[in-house]
């Protein structure tokens, strides 16, 4: 890979950062609103990860309810609602997370975050946190753009950046994150950490890590594949 201009973009929940408490409380309070739940956040993790509308939707399904659209869009709008309100009671980086990205950006990468979390509240959560800085691009959830594993969104970031597909890298937690930066023909990093029903070395990434503390050697390791 050419060091000239080089980029990793990431994925937000579950791999940046731990916010299923706040998504789960969100969830709920939504549900309520149907008279519906409540679910444990255990139940909820393995349902995000395709965003919001989606995850609205295996909520209801699993509270026993078939997601009718017109339900479905009245969760939805409560849960964009609720969560709005409070976006990161609960949410915080994983351990490593700021020093790795501080470092990458010493040694010459730029960096974005894709997420298929609404823009807005992306844009809330990584404000709260103190992250915002050390990005040079956030996209999230707009109408109109598709959802990873779509790779529109990708193709936004580097656009952003002016670094090309081939000069970049993902670094993601689930089967929409792989499938997005495979489709990008970026090599694509996955945290075990994250939020995904199945695990994340069964899910088809170049590297698979534990840890952000061995997040420089993996991208090292997989920037010299052919």
């Amino acid at each position: 890979m050419n060091h000239a201009t080089r980029a990793v973009l990431f994925d937000l929940d579950g791999t940046l950062v731990d916010s299923a408490p706040d998504i789960a409380a969100a969830i709920n309070a939504a549900l309520s609103t149907a008279s519906l739940g409540p679910l444990c956040v255990t139940a909820i993790t393995p349902m995000l990860g395709a965003g919001a509308r989606a995850a609205v939707e295996r909520a209801l399904a699993a509270c026993g309810n078939l997601p009718s659209p017109g339900l479905a869009d009245e969760v939805h709008a409560a849960y964009i609602a609720a969560y709005e309100a409070t976006p990161c009671a609960h949410t915080l980086p994983y351990r490593g997370a700021p020093e790795v990205l501080d470092s990458l950006i010493r040694t010459g990468w730029k960096l974005g975050v894709v997420t298929n979390k609404p823009q807005q509240i992306a844009r809330q959560v990584l404000d709260i946190l103190g992250l915002t800085h050390r990005f040079d691009v956030v996209v999230g959830a707009q109408d109109g753009t598709p959802l990873k594993p779509d790779p529109a969104m990708i193709f936004i970031a580097l656009k952003a950046l002016g670094v090309p597909p081939l000069q970049a890298i993902f670094v993601g937690d689930s089967k929409a994150d792989v499938g997005a930066a495979r489709a990008a023909r970026l090599r694509v990093i996955l945290l075990s950490h994250g939020y995904t029903a199945l695990p994340a070395r069964e899910l088809g990434a170049d590297a698979v890590i534990d840890h952000f503390d061995e997040l420089t050697e993996a991208i090292a390791r997989v920037s010299s594949i052919p």
